[in-house]
């Protein structure tokens, strides 16, 4: 009917503006990349450009041929934001979301897990971790993460999950 085609139009212009807007922070970003001139910027602005291409990824904007190109990039300026700024957690933590994107588990849990080392957010962290260690299938380790976060279990998303495989 009318009415849905009005909300059709209506969700298309919205994706659309928030794809132009990604699109344009990342060739500002690009520029800005050619002009930087020490390391700090530029790991500074491949940090930015790595979560710029993610969110293509995240936000469901990439077509289905674009998914792979969105996510190749956004990992290799996450190892650039590493070379030349060092380790971040939310680098790591990222490197590990594309990393399970990508179908690379054992990979994804490293990086996961260097996140909490360099001081990640358990809440932040763990459901990640539990979706490496399900697609791992190993869910021994699921379960006992799962009850080491047991508090998890009354978080919005994660809860009914955390109560399921802590048999709460």
């Amino acid at each position: 009917g009318d009415k849905d085609d009005e909300i059709r139009l209506v969700a298309f212009n919205f994706f659309e503006k928030r794809e132009k807007k990604i699109n344009v922070s990342i060739n500002k970003l690009l520029s800005a990349l050619k002009e930087a001139d020490d390391d700090g910027a530029k790991g500074d602005i491949c940090g930015k450009l790595a979560f710029a291409y993610w969110e293509f990824v995240y936000n469901e904007l990439a077509r289905a041929e674009l998914k792979d190109f969105y996510l190749d990039q956004a990992l290799s300026y996450a190892f650039k934001t590493e070379n030349l700024s060092g380790e971040s957690h939310r680098i790591s933590l990222l490197k590990g979301r594309i990393l399970l994107r990508l179908g690379n588990v054992d990979e994804a849990v490293r990086a996961i897990n260097r996140a909490l080392e360099l001081g990640a957010s358990p809440d932040k962290v763990v459901p990640f971790k539990a979706e490496a260690l399900y697609l791992g299938k190993d869910y021994e380790k699921l379960k006992g993460l799962f009850a080491e976060h047991a508090y998890l279990r009354h978080k919005p998303g994660i809860g009914a999950i955390v109560s399921f495989w802590t048999g709460a």
